[in-house]
């Protein structure tokens, strides 16, 4: 070495580099680099404490590859910087170099506010978990962390007051969990008011009388608003506090369904199944069903078998029944982080009324989403009145003075004029992750480049440092509505499975993308939202219209078209066939419907398995009717009544038939449903649309308990499922052949159309395809027959059998009404108690119905009016006026002549047995009630229940305040 000292300047925080006389090194290979950083550090290692440190193991292999690395750093350096004798079991810097390093400064004279953010990064932190070298590194993070801590607290101590508010937030930034990498804990800086009003919110949820309170705070703005970051922030802090935290995040593709809740029950019983918990058997077959095919990350597998209709306010429900056995002796709440919550607007307003509602601990709950979304959570949660507490901050973007804040705190060394920063703030549009984005990219790219280049370069497809083929698949990418499963993209970018892998590794070590997997495949997706909002807008229009078209293309075929039936008419508008996107949208809507509307739809398991949604709400159908009515106009004025438009607009008005019948709007319902039968019979091949048309019309006559109707309907309904040979159909047709038998009093017939409609059935079960609600349609029927005939036992075994049959496949849609007349058959042969168990069973059920439409409310009077007779007998008034007022409402929407009959004669037996105490709801005199029912009976046949209400007074005591009984 020559006589002048040489200099080596050494930065450890943050990315680890290395000057020589201020000449930068370029290392060989990574751990030469370590090498000489940990050298540095130390100035003089042990050989054993090198091998140890670096190669994780005091081993041959790692005497050979150190020897190897010092060898390498030796011949990068001049002779004799190192000294490393054959002798010697030593490893030293020369003493006569001069190290400099910002390790040095962590100290109270060089930690101010230009340097602290450079000195806040983790020590060499591009050593990850995946590097041997990591313990070391960890180690050595802790440790200057440790030190920098000490720092800020007595800069804190010994600044000015107008000074301590800064220092303090950076104490808690160091001290906290989400302190990690660089320019994560900047925001805080320009977020602090935002920040200490959510916690002075959450720190508040005690009341004056000392009781704890449940509290919702929303989080609200943009993408790119920070949402995420400060929500993490405050999750670490409650966790430091003693609180029990879990944390949710939703996707665009899954965020209605079950599988987004998944990782909150995975949070609370932790590693203990379900079953150690105390709860209700049903809340654990329900729980099992719900989540017995989501894997433990959360997604849902392609082939599962997801037969449960999930009910949001149940879920919640029985989440806070977890919580409060799942609470340590050492926690005092429970604090739940949901993000992006406006992908489950259809779910998660509904599963926190159920969650707040019945929560027997304090729970807090912090839901980040779309400025959008305050209107619908305020209106979701104003029933709960002041029982919970409500908090709501809203994410502004960031005036100029902190976008100048930040881009100062960020590269502290850099020299930014006034037209940089005004650039950049234009650019980046105040959004904390762009401006974030856009830093780090500059800072590490920078280089020579100018801050308006490295702006175009963020500004035109975000390619940063992307190759050509990077930036392709990222269009591609963009392209998705939702998650892009792996081989669809890689038919549509036109690589091969080796080179979307490859891009795909590259992309995710920059921290674009993430993968995500399902089922036996596995889907890519944007590591941030804004991500792909940024490379669609900046994409030009026909590149964008060529991507939809390619997807409408892939997703129309057979081989792909159940993967993208979600995706397909949204698809479809951005490539502008309108034509392909009504066809999806009625067959979306009609799929809708047949879940939504038709108790036993005839549909296989694998088509409800292909069709299934989470939260399956009725009020969505009039929405979705006029948007396909818009299109459909639209097209008509546009291309005229031509052939394939009136086949369309037939199905429609086959549709909104159905949907005016099920609001019980029989007229109009008749008038669209005839008009459509016109079409149908038009067409030349007729059969199967002809079909479609009178299973609607057969609805009609069930639904209003009318045989004219249906002795009309039913038989040219099967008569036209026979002529197309469609088999699930002629089931349906029998079974609608046996209700008509059934009501005009032939039972034998009624029977014998019954058992040849559940034989069908079973004989396609046999042949691969399954349908169980087929089968359970079958036996509810011979269960009803028996029920007309008045075998009330022979009728509980049949339903029974149909419980039994739902719960072997978690399938819980709709078992409310068979629990109904289950327990309506029970009490009327004088099994009381066994009744009451059925009505317990099926009470979970029906919680929240008014948050929850369709079939899973069929019957659901009969289940609250006998449960507000037996708490009567029980002395529990205000519960069984609360049950009474529910089953008013429901006879109300439902509109079922047989259960309105059954409702009658329960209130007849109300007042008969509880006279005064029912007066306020139940206006008219117990006889009142009882001609009607026995009028309703009598109109629908049913001889066996003319006796019902003095049969009803009977079994349930019908004993006066005065003890005098009126039987």
């Amino acid at each position: 070495m020559s006589d002048r000292r040489p200099v080596l300047r050494i930065t450890f925080l943050g990315k680890g580099e290395a000057a020589l006389d201020g000449s930068p090194l370029a290392f060989p290979y990574q751990k030469v680099g370590v090498l000489l950083f940990a050298l540095a550090e130390a100035r003089s290692l042990s050989r054993r404490a090198i091998r140890e440190r670096l190669w994780g193991e005091n081993s041959e292999r790692a005497a050979a590859n150190m020897r190897n690395a010092l060898s390498a750093l030796k011949r990068l350096l001049p002779e004799g910087f190192i000294v490393a004798s054959p002798g010697s079991d030593r490893v030293a810097i020369a003493p006569d170099v001069t190290i400099v390093s910002d390790l040095d400064e962590i100290n109270e004279r060089g930690v101010t506010r230009d340097t602290v953010v450079r000195l806040a990064r983790p020590f060499l932190e591009e050593l990850n978990a995946k590097k041997v070298e990591a313990p070391w590194a960890e180690e050595r993070r802790a440790h200057y962390r440790d030190r920098l801590r000490q720092v800020l607290v007595r800069k804190e101590e010994k600044a000015a007051h107008e000074e301590r508010e800064y220092w303090r937030a950076w104490v808690e930034a160091v001290e906290g969990p989400g302190f990690s990498r660089t320019a994560p804990s900047l925001p805080l800086l320009v977020r602090m008011e935002e920040r200490d009003g959510l916690l002075a919110f959450f720190c508040g949820q005690r009341a004056e009388n000392g009781r704890a309170r449940c509290s919702f705070a929303a989080l609200l703005g943009e993408e790119g608003s920070g949402k995420s970051f400060l929500a993490s922030d405050i999750l670490g802090r409650r966790a430091d506090e003693g609180v029990l935290c879990l944390r949710a995040r939703l996707t665009e593709s899954e965020g209605n369904d079950r599988a987004s809740l998944k990782a909150l029950l995975k949070g609370i019983t932790g590693e203990h199944p379900a079953e150690d918990f105390q709860l209700p058997p049903f809340y654990l077959q329900y729980l099992d069903a719900a989540f017995r095919n989501v894997p433990d990350d959360g997604t849902t597998g392609r082939h599962a078998l997801p037969l449960v209709d999930l009910n949001p306010y149940l879920l919640g429900r029985i989440f806070a029944l977890l919580l409060a056995q799942a609470l340590p002796p050492d926690r005092r709440e429970v604090f739940l982080l949901l993000e992006d919550i406006h992908w489950g607007e259809h779910l998660i307003p509904i599963f926190l009324r159920g969650l707040f509602e019945n929560a027997r601990v304090p729970i807090s709950v912090l839901a980040t989403s779309y400025l959008e979304s305050k209107e619908a959570l305020e209106l979701a949660l104003s029933p709960l009145g002041t029982t919970v507490r409500r908090h709501t901050v809203v994410l502004d973007a960031l005036t100029a003075s902190q976008s100048e804040a930040l881009c100062r705190a960020f590269l502290p060394d850099h020299p930014f004029s006034a037209e940089d920063l005004a650039s950049i703030h234009k650019h980046t549009g105040g959004r904390p992750f762009l401006l974030r984005e856009f830093l780090r990219h500059y800072g590490i790219e920078g280089g020579g480049r100018s801050v308006a280049q490295s702006l175009r370069e963020t500004e035109q497809r975000r390619r940063l440092s992307l190759s050509e083929d990077e930036a392709k698949l990222l269009d591609c990418l963009a392209a998705f509505p939702g998650e892009a499963p792996f081989e669809i993209l890689t038919k549509l970018s036109e690589m091969s499975d080796t080179t979307v892998i490859d891009l795909y590794e590259r992309l995710h070590r920059k921290g674009v993308v993430y993968e995500k997997k399902s089922g036996d495949s596995f889907s890519i997706l944007f590591r941030h939202a804004l991500l792909k909002r940024q490379i669609r807008e900046a994409m030009p229009r026909l590149k964008w219209w060529n991507l939809n078209k390619h997807l409408v293309a892939l997703f129309t075929t057979d081989a792909y078209r159940d993967m993208g039936r979600r995706d397909l008419p949204v698809l479809a508008h951005n490539a502008g066939d309108s034509m392909t996107e009504l066809a999806a949208r009625i067959q979306d809507l009609k799929v809708h419907f047949e879940v939504s509307h038709e108790l036993f739809p005839k549909l296989s398991d694998r088509e409800l398995l292909s069709a299934a949604r989470t939260t399956n709400d009725t009020s969505l159908t009039k929405g979705y009717i006029d948007e396909a009515q818009e299109l459909l106009e639209k097209l008509y004025r546009s291309n005229g009544r031509t052939p394939e438009l009136v086949r369309l607009d037939r199905r429609l008005m086959t549709i909104k038939g159905g949907f005016l019948r099920w609001n019980g709007d029989y007229g109009s319902a008749f008038a669209c449903l005839e008009e459509a039968l016109k079409l149908a019979l038009r067409e030349p091949k007729r059969e199967e649309v002809v079909v479609s048309v009178l299973e609607q019309l057969c609805y009609i006559g069930i639904q209003k308990d009318d045989p004219q109707t249906l002795a009309f309907y039913a038989p040219l309904f099967y008569r036209e499922t026979l002529k197309a040979h469609l088999h699930p159909s002629i089931g349906m047709g029998l079974r609608f052949l046996a209700i008509l038998n059934g009501m005009e009093g032939r039972y034998e017939a009624a029977s014998r159309l019954a058992k040849m409609s559940s034989r069908l059935f079973e004989s396609l079960e046999t042949q691969g395809e399954g349908y169980t609600l087929g089968v359970v349609a079958a036996v509810h029927t011979f269960g009803d027959i028996a029920l007309y005939e008045g075998r009330h036992e022979e009728a509980l075994g049949h339903y029974l059998q149909c419980i039994k049959l739902c719960e072997a496949k978690g399938f819980y849609r709709g078992m409310g009404l068979q629990l109904a007349k289950a327990a309506w058959c029970a009490v009327r042969i004088g099994q009381v108690e066994e009744s009451r168990q059925y009505l317990l069973f099926a009470q979970p059920l029906f919680d929240g119905f008014q948050s929850q439409r369709g079939v899973s409310l069929c019957g659901g009077e009969i289940v609250f009016a006998l449960g507000a007779l037996y708490d009567l007998r029980d002395g529990q008034t205000a519960r069984a006026m609360d049950k009474l007022r529910s089953a008013q409402e429901l006879s109300a929407i439902m509109k079922k002549p047989l259960w309105n009959a059954i409702f009658s004669c329960i209130k007849a037996t109300l007042k008969e047995c509880h006279p005064g105490v029912t007066d306020a709801l139940l206006p008219q005199t117990a006889s009142h009630y009882r001609d009607k029912a026995g009028k309703l009976f009598s109109q629908l046949g049913l001889r066996g229940e003319r006796d019902a209400c003095e049969q009803l007074v009977a079994a349930m005591g019908g004993s006066l305040p005065g003890g005098e009984n009126r039987v």
